[in-house]
């Protein structure tokens, strides 16, 4: 039969006490058959804790940040994981610290033998931007709808008031626009925080 061992330190003054909750239910723990050190709500490393997308539900045409037609998405069961972005004018906030991943999908379509630029670029002083991300398409003139650039970054977010970011579109040819849809995900941003900063 297997034995629970409780060691105390020597060196230590304090005690720790092991608290049942008020609960009318029999419960088990269940220790597993290895070595290891118990983690605790102070040092927990939790697993994903914040999950958002936007989109653009208005399509774009020209270089420039894309400053509107933004949505968080909200069909066909859509979720977000905590409390999510905030987005002003096509700058997003982020509601908490930590390594975030950020991608950046364009979907775009044209009238002629064009190109489109797409670029994630962030702010660490709330003022100045720098590129992070950058790809691009080109699209011939038989090109109807969508031709997809996707581009990708992590940002380390140490400072929610500071850091910050958007999306710009540049190398836009005449014809050439972003699509946009309110119920499906073409032009979209999505943020997934992966851990602590």
């Amino acid at each position: 039969m297997s034995k629970i061992a409780l060691t105390p330190n020597a060196s230590g003054t304090g005690t720790f006490t092991i608290a049942a909750p008020n609960s009318n239910t029999d419960r088990t723990l269940t220790l597993p058959d290895e070595a290891g050190t118990v983690v605790t709500t102070g040092s927990y490393v939790a697993g994903i804790t914040e999950a958002d997308i936007w989109r653009l539900t208005t399509s774009k045409s020209g270089d420039g940040d894309i400053t509107s037609g933004l949505e968080r998405v909200d069909t066909y069961s859509q979720g977000t994981i905590g409390t999510g972005m905030t987005e002003s004018s096509g700058v997003f906030s982020f509601p908490s610290t930590g390594l975030y991943l950020i991608i950046a999908t364009g979907n775009f379509n044209n009238g002629g033998n064009d190109t489109a630029d797409l670029a994630i670029q962030a702010t660490t002083n709330n003022s100045t931007y720098q590129t992070l991300a950058i790809g691009g398409v080109g699209l011939n003139s038989t090109t109807v709808r969508g031709q997809n650039v996707t581009i990708n970054a992590l940002f380390d977010v140490t400072n929610i008031s500071n850091d910050k970011v958007k999306f710009n579109l540049s190398s836009m040819g005449s014809g050439t626009q972003a699509n946009a849809d309110t119920n499906t995900n073409r032009t979209h941003f999505t943020f997934i925080r992966l851990g602590d900063t």
